[in-house]
């Protein structure tokens, strides 16, 4: 049984975001989503598998939402650091890093 993952605007909208395997895997998205985003009403259903254009609506829905958590945990960053104009910025030292693709600037990998 898969579970879908809805979300309600401010405008009392409602749309899908994403179908997901496993309760857990929807809850863990919806908590991601109500960290990063501004203020919406996310919840979470049951559904029957629609075997195949499941699969490919999840794998592209998922692919999308992920990058957009990561650009706005990257953009809190670089809130976080005193530059909002930045897109990204290091968690350990505040420097600026281009891309959202880390979280930390070659010097603190190290």
């Amino acid at each position: 049984m898969n579970c879908r993952l809805w979300r309600q605007d401010d405008n009392g909208n409602c749309f899908l975001v994403g179908i997901y395997g496993t309760r857990e895997l929807a809850e863990v998205r919806m908590a991601q989503l109500a960290r990063c985003l501004h203020r919406q009403i996310y919840w979470v259903d049951e559904t029957v598998s629609e075997e195949r254009r499941g699969d490919m609506f999840e794998v592209h829905y998922n692919e999308e939402m992920e990058q957009e958590v990561r650009r706005l945990e990257a953009r809190q960053r670089a809130d976080a650091a005193g530059h909002p104009e930045w897109d990204n910025a290091c968690i350990v030292c505040g420097s600026e890093i281009k891309g959202i693709g880390t979280d930390r600037c070659p010097a603190c990998i190290s």
